[in-house]
Order: structure tokens, then sequence, then C-alpha cells
């Protein structure tokens, strides 16, 4: 069965994971990042689409919505390099705006603004684990492309995305009436 087209229409926010080809490393030093920022803006705000084979597949995505559940996913994304051992807090990421301080020879970057504001307490916030139930639905939302959200907004995107019901993926299992 072919993969189900996406269908993207303006005002939503997603959240959206590609991985380097091969889970090779993309950034080997500070200017290979500043390089791929300046690359990433250049390219939202001429509104065009990149091509090449940096990265591993398909880039996977889902809606978020425009409130608490955006900083979730933040801090979730944030908290990445803590939760695989890299580091023993976020902002020593050198790859994260978790700890980005602007600065003549380091500017911060930043594609675009937040849609909600950032909590005072940011850092320690990000520091702090997350619930694992917060982790499950939010690997959840990623592995099936299912909208993140409060119950009413989900049932809004799934119908304004025309979004597959959640269920079961692949074929449907014979019976006795389809052998």
């Amino acid at each position: 069965m072919p993969r189900q087209a996406r269908h993207a229409p303006g005002g939503i926010i997603y959240h959206v994971l590609n991985r380097a080809a091969g889970r090779k490393e993309l950034f080997a030093k500070p200017g290979d990042y500043m390089a791929f920022m300046h690359v990433r803006r250049w390219v939202e705000h001429r509104r065009r689409v990149g091509h090449g084979s940096v990265y591993q597949g398909r880039y996977k995505s889902f809606p978020t919505e425009d409130d608490a559940h955006f900083t979730t996913v933040a801090r979730y994304v944030e908290r990445n390099p803590v939760r695989a051992k890299l580091v023993s807090r976020a902002e020593s990421w050198p790859w994260s705006s978790a700890g980005q301080k602007a600065s003549a020879e380091s500017p911060a970057i930043a594609i675009c603004s937040w849609p909600v504001a950032r909590r005072t307490d940011w850092v320690e916030w990000v520091n702090q684990p997350q619930a694992p139930a917060e982790e499950a639905a939010l690997r959840h939302c990623l592995s099936h492309g299912r909208p993140y959200g409060s119950e009413m907004w989900t049932v809004k995107m799934e119908a304004k995305l025309a979004l597959r019901p959640p269920g079961r993926i692949g074929r449907p299992k014979k019976t006795k009436k389809n052998r």
C-alpha cells in the first residue's frame, strides 16, 4: 500500500525529524552548524525546498498545538542529548538552542520565533526528566504522524488534515470472506 500523501495547509506548527544518512555526524565543528542554519534560514525565507542526500529517507513529522503542548515538544527535543547520555545538561550540547547565548563569535540563530512565550526557567525545566507517559505520547505521535495537543484540538486537526483513523498499520487480516 502506498504512503498516504501529506496534506499540510498553512498555519499549523509541525515537529519535523530527519536523520543523517547512515546515522553519520552532521556537525563536526561549530562552522558546520552555522552553515546549516544559514542555509535553513535562506531556504525558509525564499520559500524553497532543499534536495540532496544529506538525510536518510523520508522525514517524519506531526502537528503540534500552539500552547503548552508546543513547549513540551520543544523540551523533549532539547532533552535528546541528555536522554542519550551525550551530555549531563541540555545546554552543554553544542548544537542545541538550550544554552545558546549570543556573542560576537557565536550569534544566537533561530529559524523563526516561537508561537508561545518560553518559560523564564527554561533551561532548568528542560534539564528535569519528563514523565514517561509524556515521552510515550510524543513518541507515538512521531511514529504514527498523529497530532499532539488537547483532545478537542487533535480531533479537529485529524479532520482538517484528513488523517486516517489510528489503528493497525499494514494489510488487513485475512478472513474467510476475503480469502
